[in-house]
């Protein structure tokens, strides 16, 4: 009994630190995958209900890269109304989610 303990005690304290450096940049990347389905419906709801369609956040700090307008503006025709680079950041690194005029709406790792 005391070596089964012993070994589950080795195992947990290789496991558990590798554990803690994936959590944050799987937050990261749930976050990022999140804001970017959010702005592809928002996208969809324009070009559906054929009118300018605001995607907005709330209990989430964004930075949005390029100029102050806060939060982009898709129109019925499912186009953006200026080009964005939204910043999303944690101890783990940075993502990117990068929308064109066109309205495609993507996940980069780079600026």
């Amino acid at each position: 009994m005391i070596i089964v303990v012993a070994i589950l005690s080795i195992c947990a304290g290789i496991a558990i630190p590798t554990y803690l450096g994936w959590l944050p940049k799987s937050r990261l990347n749930g976050a990022a995958k999140q804001v970017m389905g959010d702005l592809m419906l928002a996208r969809m709801q324009a070009v559906t209900q054929t009118k300018d369609i605001q995607s907005e956040y709330s209990d989430v700090t964004i930075f949005f890269e390029d100029d102050l307008i806060m939060n982009p503006i898709f129109s019925p025709k499912g186009t953006a109304s200026n080009q964005k680079t939204i910043k999303l950041t944690n101890s783990s690194g940075s993502k990117y989610i990068k929308i064109a005029l066109t309205g495609r709406v993507k996940i980069d790792d780079t600026q």
